[in-house]
C-alpha cells in the first residue's frame, strides 16, 4: 500500500524548499530519461523544470506529438509520486496546453 499523499500544507512547504537552480545543469537527455522513467526526485521537480521538459519536447517533436508525450509523462510521474490531480496539485490540462 502506498503512503498517503502529504497534506497541502506539507506540499507547500516542500515546494518552498526546492532548489531548481542545481537541476538546471542536467543534460537534456538525462532530464528526459529521468522524467519519463519517473525517477526524477519529486522534491526537486519544479515549474522551471516543467517548462524545460516541455521546451525540449517541443524542439524535438510536432506540437501534437510533444503535447501527447508530455501529457502522458506528467500523468505517469504524478501517479508514481502519489500526486492527486486537483485544482491545487497534479496535472492541470488548461495550463499544460497553454
Amino acid at each position: 500500500m502506498r503512503p498517503a499523499h502529504p497534506s497541502n500544507a506539507t506540499s507547500k512547504l516542500k515546494s518552498q524548499q526546492r532548489n531548481p537552480t542545481n537541476d538546471m545543469d542536467l543534460d537534456d537527455r538525462l532530464l528526459l530519461a529521468q522524467f519519463f522513467s519517473c525517477e526524477f526526485p519529486y522534491a526537486k521537480w519544479c515549474h522551471r523544470l516543467h517548462i524545460r521538459v516541455s521546451y525540449i519536447l517541443l524542439s524535438q517533436h510536432s506540437f501534437d506529438e510533444a503535447l501527447g508525450r508530455f501529457r502522458a509523462g506528467i500523468r505517469a510521474y504524478n501517479q508514481v509520486h502519489d500526486v492527486p490531480s486537483s485544482l491545487e496539485s497534479g496535472c492541470h490540462e488548461t495550463l499544460t496546453v497553454a
